[in-house]
């Protein structure tokens, strides 16, 4: 299974005053331009995507949809292991078509890998059946995860994950997913645009 790792694009900054519940802080307006152009790049390059995933906080959510649209990926659906650890989601009607019921955390210790972490490893590992999945979240939880599927530990690698940035990862068909799984590439909303200059060669 290729799984792909998704960055919410360029949001507002924090602003209490604005959003006293900072899962509602949406994307700022040119971070929804420059997203959508990568979106349309994402769909080119990973057409056989049958599974989006996403945080339901606002940023994430916007993100998810996006890919929707211009990557035409199937819709997200939410989940709530892709939130940002102590922070409270917002609120979702399942009925919406849009989202799933937030699933529970499972305080689950592999290897002795952080809760969170180890839950996406089992994630993963229970979706590899699929071709290919897209995951829509945070930081830091999307560096260290993507550390720990190619070293085992979330500090194996150092990673950065720029807001919008997507990163490719095959996830091996048996066995444990941490730490033998292979990035395949990194796409970075500056390289889209350097794309759009012609300075770069398409990903198609």
């Amino acid at each position: 299974m290729d799984l792909i790792l998704i960055r919410h694009a360029k949001a507002f900054e924090r602003d209490p005053a604005r959003w006293p519940n900072d899962a509602l802080r949406p994307l700022t307006d040119a971070g929804r331009d420059e997203f959508d152009v990568l979106a349309k790049r994402l769909g080119r390059a990973v057409p056989e995507v049958v599974l989006v995933e996403s945080s339901g906080f606002e940023r994430a959510w916007e993100t998810a949809r996006l890919l929707a649209k211009r990557a035409h990926w199937p819709r997200p659906r939410r989940a709530e292991r892709l939130e940002p650890l102590g922070e409270a989601g917002p609120a979702r009607d399942p009925a919406d078509g849009l989202g799933l019921p937030p699933a529970a955390r499972s305080p689950i210790a592999r290897n002795a890998l952080p809760a969170d972490l180890a839950a996406l490893v089992r994630s993963a590992e229970a979706m590899r059946s699929l071709r290919a999945v897209a995951w829509v979240g945070h930081e830091p939880q999307l560096s260290e995860f993507l550390s720990v599927l190619l070293t085992g530990s979330p500090t194996g690698a150092s990673v950065e994950f720029r807001k919008g940035a997507a990163a490719a990862v095959r996830i091996p068909p048996d066995g444990g997913a941490a730490g033998r799984s292979t990035l395949l590439w990194m796409l970075e909303p500056e390289l889209v645009r350097r794309m759009r200059r012609g300075s770069g060669k398409d990903l198609t």
